[in-house]
């Protein structure tokens, strides 16, 4: 791909398909250790495809079917807000905002995630992430069901610069909660209608194209390209197709930002979590 360093590049298909051997060897019922490759086998990266990510298992298997009218977006909004599984199962469903005993609930837990690099829930006026993450949650309750009816109507554009501009949410998680709706068939919209790129993808893709300079719009366009290139150069790696589905945008946006990670990780870098395969579901 001429935008891309060859060698570079294919460094991403290695990663992908290695990662999907993984899911693929464990799932088959293999015994641990999944890989060779001391990164990916001592180190927790998310499933390449979005439907097996834990977290998004989640949401549509367990959280999903819990919710009637009205409560949908709100809670859809604080699952990502949060982005723990743990969190979300003592707190949600949610029919307003987030209750003030929020500490007591989550006392002893990690309550956010390490999965975006970023802080939503700061100049809220409180001095903790959870106090700011209840005055967050007092906009969510008035916005979000005002805007669910509307969901199926209004252009993706339009519903997507709302979310994003709530407090506690950004741009990035904006994006997640984007395609997250398209689990629950209101919107016209799917993971390859278009992509957020996250820091770590972006960062990716300058050391993949040798150029420090490549910026978010840069990389919409460079992702987009490796999402058309993706079936060919990973059937040339062996990758193994999860019921011979293609890899989404989304998951191309999420596989740069692992490899990023992974990189980092081999660099040694210590900012990362340990991989415990006895405490992690498949």
């Amino acid at each position: 791909m001429a935008f891309l360093i060859e060698e570079r590049e294919a460094q991403l298909w290695s990663y992908l398909t290695e990662r999907q051997r993984i899911w693929d060897r464990r799932n088959r019922g293999l015994p641990w250790p999944w890989t060779l490759d001391n990164v990916l086998r001592d180190w927790q990266f998310p499933n390449v495809y979005r439907e097996l990510d834990l977290g998004t298992k989640y949401l549509r298997e367990e959280l999903l079917p819990k919710l009637g009218v009205g409560q949908l977006l709100l809670n859809m909004v604080a699952y990502r807000h949060f982005n723990t599984i743990l969190a979300a199962e003592r707190l949600l469903p949610l029919d307003g905002p987030l209750p003030n005993d929020l500490k007591t609930i989550l006392c002893g837990i990690q309550p956010y995630t390490q999965a975006y690099r970023t802080s939503p829930f700061v100049h809220l006026g409180a001095n903790t992430p959870l106090e700011n993450s209840i005055i967050a949650s007092h906009s969510w309750a008035e916005f979000c069901p005002k805007m669910e009816p509307y969901l199926g109507g209004e252009p993706m554009r339009e519903v997507y610069n709302a979310i994003k501009s709530l407090p506690g949410i950004g741009p990035f998680v904006g994006y997640v909660i984007a395609c997250d709706l398209t689990y629950t068939g209101l919107v016209d919209y799917t993971e390859d209608s278009d992509v957020y790129p996250g820091s770590g993808s972006v960062e990716c893709l300058q050391w993949m194209t040798g150029r420090s300079w490549v910026n978010r719009t840069d990389a919409k366009f460079l992702i987009h390209l490796l999402h058309r290139n993706a079936r060919e150069r990973l059937t040339a790696s062996g990758f193994p197709f999860y019921e011979d589905q293609d890899l989404s945008v989304r998951a191309i946006e999420d596989g740069l930002c692992e490899l990023h990670r992974y990189r980092a990780i081999k660099a040694g870098s210590t900012a990362a979590r340990r991989y415990y395969p006895q405490l992690l579901p498949l």
